[in-house]
């Protein structure tokens, strides 16, 4: 029976939500073997959910050996260390981005040196484990994110300058823990469990549609979006991104619009205001 599940990158978007909802912090660099060994005999995980990762878009261009580095070796230094089944979450960034949402048997083609780490990731798992490809994290308030980024502009009365030809799956960083654990009580019943899984926001939209959509939801004035067709950054990201997430709803995971989370973290927002 799985009972302890095990956290790497505890204190992460995801890896602090997935603590504050029973995980078992395993908070240790895991480049370093021996140490991630120490903490894993410690914990004494019955699963672990792998969210630690170098995950700097752009800084990887400029360093990619620190790149693989966390995110290849360190994912190497888990298997090694642990006997027992690995959930290892990746990105759609492997994918080259002319023909998403994408399902879980699409050709990887990173165009990135991040996305090319975490398709080298991927490969240092056995076929037994399972890779969990997500996107477009937001709603942990004590981690900034692009949703943040775009309510602070807005209540600043900033011009915000967005692309709306590019396509992505906005993922409330909540609701994807809550279908993590989901899968996990899956495993625990032994089902046919498959190597790759989409989870993911199930609206597919471009940054400005959401960023829109987010404006408006906590009230302000969604004038302050503009449509831009460039956007200059170091790292290529995928034009048409996301995911399709047939196999997600076959297997009953709960899964939620880009509405639906934007919602939640409005929520959230008044409780933690009204509870200063």
């Amino acid at each position: 029976m799985i009972e302890r599940i095990g956290i790497t990158g505890p204190r992460g978007r995801l890896g602090s939500v997935l603590v504050q909802m029973g995980g078992i912090p395993l908070d240790v660099d895991i480049c370093d073997g021996l140490a991630l060994h120490i903490a894993i005999k410690k914990a004494a995980p019955d699963i672990i959910i792998h969210t630690a990762a170098y995950t700097d878009v752009d800084k990887a261009e400029s360093e990619p050996e620190r790149a693989f580095q966390v995110n290849v070796h360190g994912t190497h230094n888990l298997r090694q260390a642990y006997d027992k089944k690995i959930i290892l979450l990746s990105t759609d960034y492997i994918f080259d981005g002319k023909s998403g949402p994408y399902k879980e048997d699409a050709r990887a083609n990173p165009q990135s040196w991040y996305g090319l780490s975490k398709m080298s990731a991927e490969n240092m798992i056995d076929p037994t484990d399972i890779i969990v490809r997500t996107t477009g994290l937001y709603g942990n308030w004590d981690k900034p994110d692009f949703v943040q980024k775009i309510l602070e502009q807005a209540e600043n009365g900033q011009s915000i300058d967005l692309l709306d030809k590019v396509t992505t799956s906005p993922t409330n960083v909540h609701h994807l823990a809550e279908a993590l654990l989901e899968l996990v009580t899956l495993i625990d019943k032994d089902f046919a469990r498959p190597h790759i899984l989409n989870l993911s926001g199930n609206t597919v939209l471009s940054p400005y549609d959401f960023a829109r959509m987010a404006v408006e939801t906590f009230g302000l004035d969604p004038a302050c979006c503009k449509r831009v067709n460039v956007f200059v950054r170091p790292a290529k990201r995928p034009q048409r991104g996301g995911f399709k997430l047939d196999m997600a709803k076959s297997l009953g995971l709960p899964l939620y619009s880009a509405e639906e989370g934007l919602d939640k973290m409005y929520k959230e927002s008044l409780y933690a205001n009204e509870n200063k």
